[in-house]
């Protein structure tokens, strides 16, 4: 008696909502045995594809799952551990349906190996993920567009603040210098006309850092030395300042710390031309097995470091936060009329 199966047993088996099975190892998924669930899961009987009668079970699955199908089974056979897969069949309606198989390999008394699983219908459960990732792609592409929103009013009062003072100076100095000329102040002309340049020259560079900052991030697709000479090419040499980059040792950094690197080197960068009004700048960036150590220096006119701390000028802050995040720390060593030395090290 122990070796008859259970009437109660059998009744819950082919009364569960999906399919009891028992399958040959082979390229079909051959069905040795199958509960009655198979054919409101799949649209074909048990006996439509137990042995292959009419098609097999494996030419259910879409065309597209069946390498993901097999591989898995696979490996949970030579692992000798359950199995679990995930992929769409086509029903016998024409329907695709998600569906969840999980089972285990097991070894028959004459050698062979049959897999033993239970098929469930998880198409709700697939939908319902889809629809969330959608719903997550729409949120995170509004957030996108949020920080671009507010890049571009970050922007726009950069802008203000610099290049549209610059100019407005410069029309207040043409019309002091016009007026001082028409009075026969050809000295006093010549001041404003010289204030005119540099005025102008000024928001000249300050009009190419923002179009640099614009321009899509050379950080991601080139790495940090790359990025750091496409700077300094496309900002300090194209302002007429003297710029040069030394690298010392191999760098390699993981890509939290190469943005915080390059984050610090950019606004050291921008103190220069925008504050300092360098004519020179140097960028060196060192590695060797225990840090890695990046130093900004310029000409300029150099500041009070306190009293920039203390009003959160310059960018500081930011800097500081930044090299926290990734353990680093940052060094500022400068004085008014001698330059500035940012240096930050990891």
């Amino acid at each position: 008696m122990k070796n008859q199966p259970d009437s109660s047993l059998i009744s819950l088996i082919h009364n569960l909502p999906g399919m009891v099975y028992r399958c040959r190892h082979d390229g079909q998924r051959t069905l040795l045995l199958a509960s009655d669930g198979c054919q409101e899961l799949t649209g074909y009987t048990a006996a439509a594809l137990v042995a292959n009668c009419q098609l097999a079970f494996a030419d259910l699955i879409r065309q597209s799952d069946r390498d993901g199908v097999f591989e898995e089974l696979a490996t949970a056979v030579s692992e000798a551990r359950p199995y679990r897969c995930i992929y769409r069949i086509t029903t016998a309606a024409g329907e695709q349906r998600w569906v969840l198989d999980k089972g285990r390999p097991a070894t028959q008394p004459d050698g062979t190996v049959v897999m033993e699983g239970f098929v469930s219908d998880h198409t709700r459960r697939m939908v319902a993920f889809r629809q969330l990732e959608q719903q997550l792609a729409e949120k995170a592409r509004k957030a996108e567009q949020v920080v671009v929103l507010e890049e571009r009013n970050r922007l726009a009062r950069e802008l203000h603040d610099s290049v549209t003072q610059s100019l407005y100076s410069v029309t207040l100095f043409a019309e002091a210098g016009r007026n001082q000329a028409e009075n026969g102040q050809f000295d006093r002309a010549t001041w404003y006309f010289a204030e005119i340049l540099e005025t102008g020259q000024q928001a000249l560079r300050e009009m190419r850092l923002l179009v640099h900052k614009l321009r899509p991030s050379a950080l991601e697709k080139d790495g940090l030395v790359p990025a750091l000479q496409h700077r300094l090419n496309a900002v300090e040499g194209r302002a007429g300042i003297q710029h040069q980059l030394v690298v010392e040792g191999q760098i390699h950094l993981s890509p939290e710390v190469e943005e915080a690197i390059y984050h610090v080197s950019q606004e050291a960068l921008n103190n220069a031309i925008k504050h300092a009004r360098a004519s020179q700048v140097r960028v060196t960036v060192c590695q060797d097995n225990h840090h890695l150590e990046l130093t900004v220096w310029d000409d300029g006119c150099g500041f009070d470091v306190d009293t920039a701390v203390q009003s959160g000028g310059l960018g500081l802050t930011s800097m500081r936060e930044r090299m926290q995040m990734v353990g680093g720390v940052l060094e500022i060593h400068s004085t008014p009329g001698q330059g500035t030395t940012v240096r930050a090290i990891v």
